[in-house]
């Protein structure tokens, strides 16, 4: 089969324009853009991987210039930044023929910190602090849904009620913003891994598909434990001795462990279905039931834990082979 004859600019053109126009998507559609939002610097991905580092880097700088003529500088820096960075990143991982999960990583941690370059160019350049406008938004959504609500005629005490939650629940999502950050890098990350997967084989880059391990196989570092263990120490000092910096990362590290966790307790749980031969959508209806019972979710994440140390899957493997 023919390769393309686009000369190498030409092609890196094609596909920053192509940036530009799912840029342009994620910013004025606003359902379908929600979603476009998190792969929209693809383009990007593929520049490094077919012509190099120096060529997506270039991409990625034009990309930045060319969408701050639609949507103004400010907004076009924080989107190329916050998910730019995880795109390029990923590709460089690819080019230097890194283990997937090296890739993945890097790019999730290139995500990540380009979320916190943008939150702090904001707040030191432009003296915006983009979390506190984010949750007053969000609290004055709040405010409006219940001002419907009581004109309605809904018990005031209700509503009191709901309101004192609210803020509780407002305070924290202000602690935990770099766990959320994190959360965007992972999505931002794995969603650019699965377009490579449908993507790659079709643009001639089949050879450059980076396979993770079935799912039933993933483990986490046993480090993860040590983690868990300083962010309960911290939990622990930071509210009896009102070490609220100690309180507050403590705070992301445990949740952040925990989640771990529950990933490699559900890799667990889809190893023993797949030795009974139970069907994925079995499976998979039973981690949607997972997710809406705390309790279970809890179950889970501690068998993950645990299994950091047992590893109960080469235990049963080794078991079955004598």
């Amino acid at each position: 089969m023919n390769q393309s004859r686009l000369t190498p600019i030409s092609e890196c053109g094609l596909l920053i324009a192509i940036s530009i126009l799912l840029g342009a998507i994620s910013m004025y559609l606003p359902i379908l853009g929600t979603i476009v939002e998190f792969f929209w610097t693809f383009p990007l991905l593929v520049i490094v991987v077919r012509h190099g580092i120096s060529r997506g880097l270039i991409s990625w700088f034009a990309v930045t210039i060319l969408f701050s003529l639609f949507v103004g500088p400010l907004t076009a820096v924080r989107m190329s930044i916050s998910y730019g960075a995880a795109s390029i990143a990923l590709g460089f991982g690819i080019v230097k023929n890194f283990r997937p999960t090296i890739s993945i990583a890097i790019s999730m941690i290139a995500g990540f910190a380009a979320q916190i370059l943008t939150v702090a160019i904001l707040f030191f350049f432009l003296d915006i602090n983009i979390i506190t406008m984010q949750l007053k938004l969000v609290q004055e959504s709040f405010d409006q849904t219940f001002a419907m609500y009581e004109s309605l005629g809904v018990d005031p005490k209700t509503i009191s009620e709901a309101k004192s939650q609210i803020n509780p629940a407002l305070e924290i999502v202000a602690v935990i913003m770099p766990l959320i950050f994190t959360f965007v890098a992972a999505i931002n990350t794995l969603i650019s891994y699965k377009a490579i997967k449908w993507i790659f084989p079709k643009i001639g880059l089949g050879s450059k598909i980076i396979d993770l391990p079935a799912f039933k196989d993933w483990r986490f570092p046993s480090a993860c434990l040590y983690l868990l263990a300083f962010s309960l120490i911290g939990l622990y000092w930071g509210t009896t001795r009102q070490i609220l910096p100690l309180y507050q990362v403590s705070l992301n590290v445990n949740i952040l462990t925990m989640f771990i966790g529950l990933f490699q307790g559900m890799s667990v749980v889809a190893f023993f279905m797949d030795w009974k031969n139970i069907s994925k959508t079995i499976r998979n209806i039973f981690f949607i039931i997972m997710f809406f019972q705390l309790i279970l979710m809890e179950i889970v994440a501690f068998i993950g834990l645990f299994d950091m140390i047992f590893d109960y899957r080469k235990r049963f493997t080794e078991k079955f082979r004598k």
